[in-house]
């Protein structure tokens, strides 16, 4: 829009009767005087009312003495990042507002065209806010030592009914699953007691079966606090540690104190 602006290749009428056109050049949305550049962003009734609504008539003032089209557009880029960017927005919609009058289509009124300003640049600041992609932390998978298996759990609480649900898988340093599993207990106190549960329930399981030298890991940031100090130094313990890790999640889940758990508590 600003490249065309800058070097008059708008379809104004002015320009196409430049072509030996023979047409009515009054401006599509005012019909009193002849329309060009000037007038279809600047002059026109309606367009200076729409400069007022989005609190820029003294935006608008600066670039009516400029002489031609190219200073025009020099003028509005020389504005501080947010107006050029509000004027510039505020240039597209007005032009198809324009193309909408020429067209004798039914026009949006002020108002309309001032908020449809408003929504895009609603929507332009919620893009540039948003994080990217590259700046969100990425959490891979990572392998545990060759004669240990991971643990991965994780737990969900419904706090209408109470009830929890929780899984895990257990892999090699592969990546290959070796055991997975899944629970459904009721009642449940609170997410943090279903994470618990979680974690119990996976130990119960890798027991079951023999499995002694595990790592364990959960991915709920809000509960690694509480839960993580007493099993993140799991990783190659003997089976007597496990056993004392096992009792104490069940001790502590039965007290009903899993938001205590601390690393003295492994001590």
């Amino acid at each position: 829009m600003l490249w065309r602006i800058a070097h008059n290749s708008l379809a104004f009428k002015l320009n196409i009767k430049r072509r030996h056109i023979d047409l009515d050049t009054r401006c599509p949305v005012c019909w009193r005087l002849d329309e060009d550049g000037g007038h279809c962003f600047l002059k026109c009734k309606q367009v200076r009312k729409c400069w007022r609504e989005l609190q820029l008539e003294e935006v608008r003032n600066l670039p009516l003495g400029s002489p031609t089209s190219r200073e025009f557009v020099r003028t509005i880029l020389n504005l501080k990042n947010d107006q050029c960017l509000r004027v510039c927005t505020f240039l597209h919609k007005w032009w198809d507002v324009r193309n909408k009058a020429n067209a004798g289509e039914l026009i949006p009124s002020c108002m309309g065209a001032v908020c449809a300003v408003n929504r895009t640049m609603g929507d332009i600041d919620e893009v540039v806010c948003r994080p990217s992609r590259s700046s969100i932390p990425c959490h891979v998978w990572q392998r545990p030592q060759q004669d240990v298996l991971k643990i991965n759990f994780d737990g969900g609480f419904q706090c209408d009914d109470g009830v929890g649900t929780g899984g895990f898988i257990i892999r090699n340093h592969m990546g290959d699953s070796v055991l997975a599993g899944a629970v459904k207990v009721k009642p449940v106190r609170d997410a943090l007691s279903a994470e618990a549960m979680a974690c119990l329930f996976a130990l119960e399981s890798a027991e079951q079966v023999g499995i002694s030298r595990i790592e364990l890991e959960m991915d709920c940031s809000l509960h690694k606090a509480e839960i993580w100090p007493l099993v993140v130094c799991c990783s190659g313990v003997s089976e007597s540690y496990f056993m004392i890790i096992l009792f104490v999640v069940k001790l502590l889940i039965f007290l009903g104190h899993v938001t205590r758990l601390r690393t003295r508590s492994l001590n």
